[in-house]
């Protein structure tokens, strides 16, 4: 006959597996939580409202090369319409956006070196005939006097010059 015995005592492999585990999860809910708060801080960043609160230099930031104008020289441009009084569906395009409508006879553009002039005439009841009235002295094309036809369609009239584009300090 054998006899064994057993020696009763705590189970120290146990509690390194639940140290393990519970050192796991306070890692992965730290991991989260700081994410959740670093996205949370780029979305506060990103809108105007809440960013001059949070960043105390704001004053001393730039701001985009496109919302710059004062870089480029600007030129000025009047279209008339001929044949109508108006026609609020007639609209007119600078580089493809949409920035004016003929809500009267005759508008003043301001445009720069580069840009591309266009009239959209899809909407337009019927169609009209424009004519370039004026243009100021540094725009080179020569386009005063120019008389175009827009039916129901988009007409590219053409590309903007100008002399001494960019401002010398």
């Amino acid at each position: 006959m054998k006899i064994t015995g057993f020696k009763v005592t705590k189970d120290n492999g146990n509690q390194k597996k639940r140290i393990k585990s519970n050192s796991e999860k306070v890692f992965v809910i730290t991991f989260f939580v700081l994410f959740a708060s670093l996205i949370l801080t780029q979305i506060l960043l990103a809108a105007p409202s809440t960013r001059k609160f949070l960043v105390k230099d704001v004053e001393f930031e730039g701001s985009p090369i496109g919302v710059v104008e004062n870089l480029y020289s600007e030129g000025e441009l009047e279209l008339e319409l001929q044949n109508i009084q108006k026609d609020e569906n007639l609209n007119v395009l600078i580089n493809g956006d949409e920035v004016a409508a003929f809500s009267s006879k005759s508008m003043v553009l301001k445009v720069r070196d580069g840009d591309v002039i266009e009239i959209d005439g899809t909407g337009a009841n019927s169609s009209a005939v424009i004519k370039i009235t004026k243009s100021s002295n540094n725009i080179e094309n020569n386009c005063v006097g120019k008389i175009f036809t827009v039916g129901s369609e988009l007409k590219n009239l053409f590309r903007v010059k100008i002399s001494e584009a960019l401002i010398e300090n």
